[in-house]
């Protein structure tokens, strides 16, 4: 893989170029728990829509989401990006415990979901937990992309409810992503209501 600060760039230019092309607004760095890992956050104001706050990983990229891939497959790695309404700024920190569970070795793939990942910013919400799915909130401007040797994939991780978590355990989660569809929900808003 290219040189971390080369690929941070790189990432970088390719959230802001989903985003509309503007440069970031900032970029925060979270720290784990212990001190020993950490994960860079860029930050777009006002996208993907007015009031709004989108924030994306750099870096999460340079650890593996799984065994050695088959050999002529792509070694696919994920970086996250997620919005929410500007009044939920603490959104970012649920990114960061996406990202240090990744770093961790959890597993994620689309239709992952990561219990408790909300519920510490977000006390006294109903939203709780994350399900991994990939991004939607800017159209397809998030594609596929190509640093070196890896490939990188990106995914958003959607709150929900604990009511929510339980119908996809039920019922898998393709059946939370067609409710979600079939109710149109705001996922950017952490104050929303189960749609179960």
């Amino acid at each position: 893989m290219a040189d971390r600060h080369d690929v941070d760039d790189r990432l970088a230019f390719a959230i802001a170029d989903a985003v509309g092309g503007r440069a970031p607004d900032g970029i925060v760095r979270h720290t784990d728990g212990a001190g020993t890992k950490h994960i860079d956050l860029v930050r777009f104001d006002n996208v993907p829509f007015r009031g709004g706050v989108t924030f994306g990983t750099l870096g999460l990229s340079s650890f593996p989401i799984g065994g050695q891939p088959a050999e002529g497959e792509p070694d696919l790695r994920v970086e996250l990006v997620g919005a929410a309404y500007e009044q939920f700024r603490t959104y970012d920190n649920v990114l960061a415990t996406g990202a240090f569970s990744v770093m961790d070795g959890a597993p994620i793939m689309p239709g992952q979901i990561y219990e408790g990942a909300v519920e510490p910013y977000f006390p006294g919400f109903e939203l709780k937990h994350v399900l991994f799915a990939e991004p939607y909130l800017w159209d397809d401007a998030f594609t596929l992309l190509e640093l070196g040797d890896i490939t990188v994939v990106w995914l958003q991780p959607v709150p929900i409810t604990q009511r929510e978590l339980d119908f996809a355990v039920a019922v898998g989660t393709d059946a939370l992503i067609e409710r979600f569809e079939e109710e149109r929900i705001d996922a950017a808003d952490m104050a929303r209501e189960s749609v179960i």
